[in-house]
């Protein structure tokens, strides 16, 4: 007796017992999931990759270098600069600096462990007040927000000592340090309100606020444009030549990638902009605005997804069986397989993302397979006459149902050889759940069916649609080989053709419709400002006040110059700038004096003396304090991924030419995704070899034939080049979504030339009497697995994120494909090689049916 045998007894004997073990494992992963969290973050690579550590870098180094959302303003009017628009931005303004992030569910916290602060004697005067207050507010005898930015230092300080008291746990203390971040989430506001304007008196710079005050008169208006319009820094990234629009840059205290909270501050600036009733429009750009609507986005998409493709999966498994228990069986594994998935990830602390929140169509698409394939050898044996047939069963289908996981495993694990963080957990934790899905088919359902009660249900396989499908695949693989094999080379062709086509590039906001908000408000500063992308360029020196020097500035001037001549690219804001800035101010304020300064050799030390004196901070925007490091903003009017490389390709060598001591590090958000594309290109080739490597080593060890591994190889490597190929006639782009399609044709697509060659073996012979038998088993389970998981996989299309649209219609047309390589190339294949042969495996009664 094998050991098949005795587990099929053991489950006949203790079914009550294995459903109960299901039933408690999944009501715990239940739990799990309530701790489930996500990130949002389109920064896909970790933390520690060289791209993120150079923008932590620029970060640390420089003022105004948090994260940058942009607003852009426009009025209806012939210009921006009139008093109600003016009036508009200045309260504005403050009320961004105001904002806070806070509930009431805050005050009620801070304001308990003042309580507990006051039982130990420990409460001092100012702190003493702040009680006061949030009593009256939790009292509702005063209605405003519970804490304002001004609160903020106050605060900071009182979680310190409410941290030294012992009146916060360790996740109390991280979620008081959440709490600050929203109690003052804006760092610093540069509008036309607040930004620098620099001009002089004899030979001291005046450093002030553009507008300190709303001008009340036409001829302050006019002088208050003027002003503006003088400053060349500015021009392009504040101030447009469309003079009916202005920009606001709103620097935030939010890391980058927290993005529940830079979720929240641009909702907020939204609904302070629909609260306050403002007569021109505000739109909302750069990263920040990515951020949040990639957020809003995963949320959508989580609501949606799952329910839809759960309602596909049975209405399409009704269809197929017509019977409700085998609708709902395969449905029930697949669900349960996704809650302990998705509790496994709360265990491990991990969170959702904008590519794992794709998990639970993936996970119930492929699911179901091994159901179906269960099912459909029940149903098959019953209608023969078998009593309960569960062991016979499962001694058919363990094995090949095992190798079917594991490659399809195979191929998602394969995506972890990439440093891309969303595509390593996706790739681990789909490969959980198709491990999960395996063990819970093997326990669950043989239990279940010693449980019910029989029930017999209409043979599908005698259906005579199916019939005559079968009989025309055999006629056509039999009696028309060479029209398969024209075909295959003719699709071999257009694929060839496709493939070279195909380009590797990433868009950011191209993935959001044009009808969505944070595509049409980027159009704004497409249109009539520098750009709502940015890419950065650190250039630094191992000499102090190496930037100080006429020779380095001068450098940094020339590579302004060639940036500004370069496709896409906006505009430029450097030390340069500035230098030239206060140059025209200290000649008068004369246009014709807007260059780099010329005189002594220590006159731009002199400038920034000048500069720290007259109180201005803008300019360690782009310089380090030590002056031995330099910053250069781009702004450029496209993310798209080879725009931004072609800028920094371009860049990087000539400033290294023209200043040979310097080293010059990319930085920011578009190197960030200049990254990301390249480690695209690196992990899809590694994990096609991987995929591929993997797969035919299963398929050497399940069928101890190289000739038969081999061919199992041979629709996969058709169905990827075909993949390819669409991908280059349809003009989609290599990106982060489409570079997992690959591995996972082959993890997936695999499957059915395991159970094809496997029941091929089984017959003994082939010919095409034993090709009608193994297909009329087969055709059933591979159509129905077919129908199941490409309309599953195409709930993605219902996204508003394109990435995840052209993933879904991707690997759909992938089982499509898979489908019909299967049937129709590997009959021919086999026909080919082992027609009329006897084959060295003892031939069984009967082929599977799956």
């Amino acid at each position: 007796m094998d050991i098949l045998t005795r587990y099929c007894q053991l489950v006949a004997a203790r079914y009550r017992l294995f459903v109960a073990g299901v039933v408690i494992i999944t009501l715990t992963m239940v739990y799990m999931t309530t701790h489930l969290g996500i990130n949002a973050t389109p920064y896909f690579l970790d933390p520690s990759h060289p791209s993120r550590l150079a923008d932590k870098h620029l970060k640390e180094t420089f003022t105004g270098s948090g994260e940058n959302l942009m607003v852009a303003t426009v009025t209806e009017q012939p210009s921006i600069f009139n008093s109600l628009s003016l009036a508009e931005l200045h309260r504005f303004t403050l009320a961004l600096e105001q904002l806070s992030l806070t509930v009431a569910a805050d005050a009620e916290r801070v304001h308990s462990y003042l309580l507990q602060l006051e039982k130990q004697g420990t409460l001092n005067n100012q702190a003493q007040e702040l009680k006061a207050r949030l009593t009256r507010y939790l009292g509702g005898e005063q209605h405003f927000a519970p804490f304002s930015a001004v609160d903020y230092s106050q605060l900071k300080r009182l979680g310190r000592q409410f941290e030294l008291g012992g009146l916060m746990t360790a996740e109390e203390l991280a979620g008081y340090t959440d709490f600050l971040t929203r109690v003052a989430p804006i760092h610093k506001v540069r509008s036309i309100v607040r930004i620098e304007s620099v001009t002089a008196s004899g030979d001291e710079l005046d450093i002030h606020p553009m507008m300190f005050q709303i001008p009340d008169t036409e001829a302050g208006i006019t002088a208050l444009q003027e002003e503006a319009y003088a400053n060349p820094l500015l021009r392009n990234i504040l101030f447009s030549d469309n003079p009916q629009v202005i920009n606001t840059l709103v620097e935030l205290s939010i890391l980058q990638d927290d993005a529940p909270n830079m979720r929240r501050v641009y909702n907020a600036i939204l609904a302070l902009v629909e609260q306050e009733g403002f007569s021109d429009s505000y739109h909302l750009g750069g990263p920040p605005a990515i951020f949040a609507q990639t957020s809003a986005t995963m949320e959508n998409d989580s609501n949606t997804f799952f329910p839809v493709v759960f309602a596909v999966v049975m209405l399409l498994l009704y269809v197929l069986f017509r019977n409700v228990r085998n609708m709902l069986l395969p449905v029930l594994v697949a669900v349960i397989s996704v809650i302990w998935t998705m509790g496994t990830m709360a265990i491990f602390g991990v969170q959702q993302n904008i590519v794992s929140t794709m998990l639970p169509v993936f996970l119930i698409a492929i699911g179901v397979a091994d159901s179906i394939h269960f099912l459909s050898e029940y149903r098959s044996r019953t209608q023969r006459g078998e009593n309960r047939p569960v062991a016979a069963v499962v001694g058919v289908l363990f094995r090949p149902m095992l190798m079917t996981s594991v490659t399809t495993m195979v191929g998602f694990l394969s995506l972890t050889y990439t440093p891309i963080r969303f595509i390593q957990e996706f790739g681990i934790f789909v490969a959980v759940g198709v491990g999960y899905a395996f063990v819970i088919t093997m326990v669950l359902l043989p239990a279940l069916q010693y449980w019910l009660k029989p029930e017999k249900a209409a043979n599908l396989q005698k259906s005579p649609l199916m019939t005559n499908w079968i009989k025309a695949n055999v006629d056509l693989v039999v009696r028309h080989p060479r029209r398969i094999w024209f075909g295959a080379a003719l699709v071999l062709l257009l694929s060839a053709a496709g493939v070279t086509r195909l380009t590797i590039d990433n868009e950011m906001i191209g993935y959001f419709s044009s009808s969505t908000k944070v595509y049409q408000d980027n159009e704004v500063f497409k249109n009539h400002l520098a750009g709502g992308g940015v890419i950065e360029f650190i250039v630094s020196a191992e000499q102090a006040d190496y930037f100080k020097q006429a020779a380095a500035v001068e450098g940094l001037e020339q590579a302004s110059n060639k940036l500004k001549s370069l496709p896409y690219v906006g505009d430029v804001y450097d030390l340069p700038a500035f230098m030239k800035l206060m140059n025209k101010a200290l000649h008068g304020d004369d246009p014709a004096a807007y260059h780099l300064p010329q005189g002594a050799e220590d006159i731009y030390a002199q400038y920034l003396f000048l500069y720290e004196n007259s109180n201005g901070d803008e300019i360690f925007n782009v310089v380090s304090e030590a002056a031995n490091e330099a910053r250069i903003i781009v702004f450029v009017r496209s993310d798209k991924t080879s725009v931004m490389d072609n800028i920094s390709s371009t860049i990087v060598p000539y400033i290294e030419q023209q200043l040979p001591d310097v080293k010059v590090t990319p930085a920011g958000f578009g190197e960030v995704l200049i990254a990301t594309r390249d480690e695209i290109i690196y992990s899809q080739i590694s994990s096609l070899l991987l995929s591929f490597g993997f797969v035919f080593l299963a398929l050497l060890g399940l069928f101890r034939s190289l000739i038969y591994a081999v061919i199992g190889i041979v629709p996969l490597l058709l169905t990827v080049t075909i993949n390819f190929a669409i991908m280059g006639w349809s003009g989609l782009f290599l990106d982060v979504g489409t570079a997992i399609v690959a591995p996972i044709a082959i993890g997936i697509g695999v499957d059915y030339a395991i159970y094809f060659i496997n029941s091929c073996r089984r017959q003994g012979t082939v010919s095409a009497e034993t090709l009608q038998r193994t297909l009329s088993h087969l055709y059933p389970p591979i159509v129905f697995n077919t129908l199941v998981q490409g309309c599953g996989f195409l709930v993605l299309a219902l996204s508003s994120h394109q990435a995840l649209i052209n993933l879904g219609i991707l690997v759909s047309l992938t089982m499509l494909v898979t489908a019909v390589v299967t049937l129709l190339m590997l009959p021919s294949i086999m026909l080919l090689l082992f027609g009329a042969k006897s084959s060295p495996v003892t031939p069984a009664e009967e082929a599977p049916a799956s």
